[in-house]
């Protein structure tokens, strides 16, 4: 006669078995990050430190934590499941420049292992597109490089990360100059599509250049009908259409092109209640 809890001890095996090579593969794609399986659910989980999904920018980062942002929508999408933390480390008023100087740091900040950062978004270039001889007005050329060294750099020092570039949203020339000179701050430093195309083009280039994927913001904003009172909060930074837009299309995109890094994709932190005696 079978000795009682064989069965279940039979099925647990099993389980672990059918799921030995997902758990392999996720091991490589995600260097400690899956730890074994739960007997009770089946699901891959993690007895490290929860993973990280970095976001690095500008102001439109900053204030995605905000209410209906765009980066608070994705915290609460990878925390539903406790997947991954979000970080946000977007930094208002910088261009690719100074982003380029912190970046080390801040990765740096994030503490070891480096392993734990399993996606990072850029999202840098409305500062740098502005009229030359405006305080932050970087060449487009200097920009392609800058970002280009981002990128680099992230790749090189962050073994199990992918990369998202996004290109910066369409920009309401008329109405951020209304708002800038309403306040009395000057009339927007010359912003406005035109100028803003080819540092979008930059970005798509380098994002091919390092195999890395793209998120094209400014089209996608452009495609939208009325998309400067549906999308802009004062022609330059996003309102809760715009955030909205740029939340869903990224998430369709890692869903998609980065699938392991998906809410869905990674291992649970720790496992489920019901398996926690796995521990």
């Amino acid at each position: 006669m079978e000795p009682r809890g064989a069965g279940v001890a039979i099925v647990c095996v099993g389980a672990a078995i059918l799921v030995a090579v997902r758990i392999r593969a996720r091991r490589r794609a995600h260097p400690g990050f899956v730890d074994g399986v739960g007997c009770a659910s089946g699901e891959p989980y993690s007895l490290h430190a929860r993973p990280i999904v970095l976001l690095l920018g500008d102001s439109i980062t900053q204030l995605s934590f905000e209410s209906h942002g765009w980066g608070a929508a994705l915290a609460a999408a990878y925390a539903r499941e406790r997947r991954a933390d979000v970080v946000n480390r977007g930094f208002s008023g910088y261009t690719s420049r100074l982003l380029s100087r912190v970046v080390p740091s801040v990765v740096g900040q994030l503490g070891q292992p480096l392993e734990r950062v399993g996606l990072v978004t850029i999202l840098v270039g409305s500062n740098d597109a502005t009229r030359p001889g405006a305080a932050q007005h970087v060449p487009v050329d200097e920009y392609e490089a800058n970002l280009s060294a981002i990128v680099a750099m992230l790749c090189a020092t962050l073994p199990a990360a992918r990369v998202v570039v996004i290109t910066p949203p369409a920009v309401d020339e008329a109405k951020f100059c209304a708002v800038r000179e309403s306040a009395g701050k000057g009339d927007g430093d010359g912003r406005c599509n035109a100028r803003l195309r080819p540092y979008c083009e930059a970005a798509m280039a380098v994002a091919a250049r390092h195999n890395v994927a793209l998120f094209d913001l400014h089209a996608r904003s452009l495609a939208t009908p009325d998309w400067q009172h549906r999308l802009l909060a004062d022609g330059l930074h996003l309102s809760g259409g715009g955030n909205k837009l740029l939340f869903e299309g990224l998430s369709e995109l890692i869903c998609t092109q980065l699938p392991d890094r998906s809410p869905g994709g990674m291992p649970w932190h720790l496992p489920r209640w019901n398996d926690v005696r796995a521990i």
